[in-house]
């Protein structure tokens, strides 16, 4: 089938990206934040691609695989999802992204250094899947899936009754006292990034540049 030229021509918004820059960059769930690098120019437009799986809890998925049990949390794509039987939903106020699911690619170009101490800056886009976006000021493109990150406000989030740990981990794996030494080496440390540190998996993630 041939398409005349004159009908290409009514879609200018695809004809910036059809030769433009590509950068591909390996995203690890591990990873609070990762600087890809990469210089947005003010006001110029790029388009997001991801591709992959990651688990945002390894360690409950090699539990499930004894006890021959659904994961509580499953493996997930890139526009993230909600985790299975999930009893304390006290923590999803830690989430980098509150209101969107667990898991799901998230990006932010700015000029601030982010990290543990400054994981949820002001302009963050959700991508998902994929997703075009652009900043007024420009800056680094950072990209990070959408896990808690605690503060030294999250101790009641984090230390549970007896009876919530016992309906969120199985009766007597977990108790009162585990959590709260837990707790005390995550404040001692400001080892706030601690849920990232049990995630497995990467998204492969396709930055075009519009022209």
């Amino acid at each position: 089938m041939i398409i005349p030229l004159l009908f290409l021509s009514s879609f200018p918004s695809n004809q910036s990206y059809l030769s433009s820059r590509k950068e591909t960059v390996l995203l690890p769930a591990n990873k609070l934040w990762l600087n890809t690098g990469l210089e947005i120019k003010p006001g110029q437009e790029v388009k997001i691609t991801a591709t992959g799986s990651i688990n945002l809890a390894i360690h409950r998925l090699v539990e499930a695989a004894y006890t021959h049990k659904y994961p509580r949390l499953g493996w997930m794509e890139p526009e993230g999802g909600q985790p299975l039987g999930y009893k304390d939903l006290r923590i999803k106020q830690y989430l980098i992204s509150p209101d969107n699911n667990y898991g799901v690619l998230l990006a932010c170009i700015t000029t601030e250094d982010l990290s543990k101490t400054n994981p949820k800056p002001k302009n963050i886009s959700v991508i998902g899947r994929n997703a075009s976006i652009k900043s007024e000021k420009g800056g680094k493109l950072w990209l990070v899936v959408n896990d808690a990150v605690l503060n030294k406000d999250a101790e009641s989030a984090y230390i549970l009754s007896q009876k919530e740990l016992d309906e969120t981990y199985g009766s007597g794996k977990v108790t009162v006292k585990q959590r709260e030494d837990e707790w005390k080496r995550i404040v001692d440390d400001s080892y706030f990034e601690a849920y990232f540190d049990d995630n497995s998996g990467a998204f492969l993630v396709q930055i075009q540049f519009a022209q």
